[in-house]
């Protein structure tokens, strides 16, 4: 029972610090559909489009 609650235990903080870790802390930026559009066309990536909508 002691090694089965230490494994647990392990597990969690396991899973907890890889979860903190892969937070970098960086927030979306929010550009311009065109200005997004053009920034991603020099730099060779692509856009990922997110909208909402309550209709």
């Amino acid at each position: 029972m002691k090694r089965f609650t230490i494994a647990t235990l392990l597990s969690l903080a396991l899973l907890l610090s890889a979860s903190a870790l892969a937070q970098d802390g960086a927030a979306p930026h929010y550009k311009s559909y065109d200005s997004a559009m053009a920034a991603a066309k020099a730099q060779g990536k692509k856009v990922f489009v997110d909208f909402y909508t309550d209709w």
